[in-house]
């Protein structure tokens, strides 16, 4: 027999680090066919980025591991099969990274933001900081975007595309 906690555990880790890392990421409603690596890499740096701990982490893994192994008939590909869960300290040292990462992405964003603003005072201040002079590379604005919690937050940076991309 299963547990009432254990379900309960099972259901917290589905709306608090899946479902929370699905809404962040905007890919709530994929479906588990169209899951790919990438996916699920982006969910267990949304929860390293959130300070989730080890056992935590290791939780979501698990999770995600059994519901692809489950449904492994109806799906032609496994993506958790390609993912490396790593040690405590790799982990740790992985979460530390990001979240320098994501430190240094926040600052260029608010410079790129105070960039904007100036430029359109442009002849009110001719040494402003051109807006074209900060690239924000798809990594760091990912890892900005999924630890914010309005969505309305970088909604004025716009600024990505292709030729724009370090």
């Amino acid at each position: 027999t299963v547990k009432p906690t254990y379900l309960d555990r099972l259901e917290q880790i589905y709306n608090h680090q899946i479902l929370e890392a699905l809404e962040s990421l905007g890919i709530v409603g994929i479906k588990l066919k169209d899951v790919q690596l990438s996916h699920i890499q982006d969910i267990m740096n949304y929860n390293l980025l959130s300070g989730y701990s080890y056992s935590t982490l290791k939780k979501v893994h698990n999770f995600l591991k059994n519901v692809f192994e489950y449904y492994g008939d109806d799906i032609t590909r496994n993506p958790m099969r390609k993912y490396r869960f790593y040690n405590k300290e790799t982990v740790m040292e992985m979460q530390e990274s990001l979240i320098e990462k994501r430190t240094v992405a926040m600052e260029k964003i608010m410079r790129l933001k105070v960039a904007k603003k100036e430029a359109k005072r442009k002849n009110k201040n001719p040494n402003a900081e051109e807006p074209n002079s900060i690239h924000i590379t798809e990594e760091e604005y990912k890892l900005v975007r999924m630890t914010l919690k309005s969505k309305d937050a970088l909604d004025d940076i716009h600024f990505f595309n292709k030729e724009e991309i370090d």
